[in-house]
C-alpha cells in the first residue's frame, strides 16, 4: 500500500466506521514495516480513529515475518512494538505461508517470530 493509500484510509475515516460497532479492531499496518515512523503513524491515526468512535474496542496492531516479501529483523518487529506501546490492545503476527497466493509474499520466517517472543519475554519493565 502506498503513502498516497494510506493517506486516503485515513482521511475516510475507514478504521472508525470499521471500529464503531466492533468488539476487536485489527490494524493492517505491517505492510509499512521497515519504516518504523509510517508504521507508528498509521497505528496511531487508526487507533485514534477507532476508539473515538467506539472507546471499549480492543485494538491490534499487525506484524509480519516477511511483509508483501520484505526481509525483516526480529529488531524491526520489536521496535515496531515498543513503538506503539501503549496504542492498541495487543499485536497480531500474520504469519504468511503457503497459503499466500500473492506473488509479493515470501517464505515463512517463522525464526523471526520466534526471536521476537523470546526478545518480548526478556524485557524488564
Amino acid at each position: 500500500m502506498t503513502t498516497n493509500v494510506r493517506a486516503i484510509v485515513a482521511a475516510l475515516g475507514i478504521a472508525r466506521d470499521a471500529a464503531r460497532y466492533a468488539d476487536v479492531y485489527g490494524i493492517q499496518a505491517q505492510g509499512s514495516l521497515g519504516n518504523l515512523e509510517l508504521y507508528t503513524r498509521l497505528v496511531k491515526g487508526a487507533a485514534a480513529q477507532a476508539r473515538e468512535a467506539n472507546p471499549p474496542v480492543t485494538v491490534f496492531a499487525g506484524l509480519s515475518t516477511n511483509p508483501g516479501g520484505k526481509k525483516v529483523t526480529p529488531q524491526d518487529l520489536y521496535d515496531a512494538v515498543w513503538a506503539n506501546a501503549g496504542r492498541g490492545g495487543g499485536i497480531l503476527v500474520a504469519y504468511s505461508g503457503r497459503r499466500c497466493v500473492s506473488s509479493k509474499c515470501g517464505e515463512p520466517e517463522p525464526a523471526v517470530a520466534v526471536e521476537l517472543l523470546k526478545m518480548l519475554g526478556q524485557r524488564k519493565d
